[in-house]
């Protein structure tokens, strides 16, 4: 799919304001951020990162980003959580990783 055909299924598809609308509109504000990041530091800085590490940036942001929202965050957090990771405990001040006595909301 190229740009415009997403941009046309995403005015056709994403509206409202449920947790699947936040985080694909998440999604492509920071995807757009972080390749406009790495196209200027190939240009003015000679420096480049690897696909994989900008998609990591994107995840990140957006688990960040969707904590503000406790539904949002536990949705995020079983979406998006790799099987390397330690577990997330979520509640409403933030997230914390789930180790040894920690309190999960």
């Amino acid at each position: 799919m190229n740009w415009m055909d997403e941009v046309q299924w995403a005015r056709k598809y994403i509206k409202g304001h449920n947790g699947i609308t936040m985080v694909y509109i998440m999604a492509m504000a920071n995807t757009v951020y972080y390749i406009w990041l790495e196209r200027n530091s190939r240009i003015f800085q000679h420096k480049l990162k690897l696909a994989s590490s900008l998609v990591r940036h994107v995840i990140k942001e957006i688990h960040r980003r969707g904590s503000r929202y406790a539904r949002l965050a536990t949705r995020l957090y079983y979406a998006l959580k790799g099987p390397e990771e330690e577990p997330i405990v979520w509640s409403k001040f933030g997230a914390s990783s789930g180790g040894r006595g920690s309190h999960k909301v």
